[in-house]
């Protein structure tokens, strides 16, 4: 029963559709409740000639041994190629995003998780300013703590996101740092 209900949650996840960019899923290390941590992260996008790269800071906190609460801030760097002059065009944006997960085990977790580009350099001026018209992006995580060391953890992180008013799908990969307490 145990592995069904894993089954469904996290074939949901992978329906729901989507992972932020730089933020991690990642559980607090055993006996702790609380995680502060930054994770960089890389992706592609999977309809449009892009890449990203980003870094992140964000809060976990667990809930019933088992669900763990997210928020973070997320900053990225998207490079795109521009089809009708074939020249690089870098979108700098910074993205604060929350989520929900589930601890399967001591190590692997899952969850799902929303953000919305609030600053970005997608301007005339090309510098960075608060902007309503950013993309709000759904997204699925997964995440595996590769390494316990007391209050210190070290955990991968992949997962998909869908962007609801620009729809564009990409793949990331965070590679991050937690301090749990």
């Amino acid at each position: 029963m145990k592995n069904l209900k894993i089954l469904i949650f996290s074939s949901l996840c992978l329906l729901v559709a989507s992972a932020l960019h730089g933020q991690t899923m990642r559980p607090p290390n055993p006996g702790f409740k609380n995680t502060i941590g930054t994770a960089l992260s890389t992706g592609v996008f999977f309809d449009k000639p892009a890449y990203f790269f980003g870094w992140s800071v964000d809060y976990a906190h667990v809930v019933r041994e088992k669900w763990i609460l997210l928020g973070g801030l997320a900053y990225d760097q998207e490079h795109k190629t521009e089809v009708k002059a074939g020249e690089m065009k870098v979108i700098h944006t910074i993205t604060p995003n929350v989520a929900v997960g589930y601890a399967v085990s001591r190590n692997l977790a899952f969850g799902f998780g929303i953000g919305k580009g609030m600053w970005d350099s997608d301007n005339s001026e090309k510098k960075m300013k608060f902007t309503t018209s950013g993309n709000l992006t759904i997204g699925v995580l997964a995440s595996y703590v590769i390494l316990f060391r007391g209050p210190h953890g070290i955990d991968v992180t992949a997962g998909l996101e869908r962007g609801l008013i620009t729809p564009e799908t990409n793949g990331t990969f965070e590679l991050g740092y937690g301090y749990s307490f």
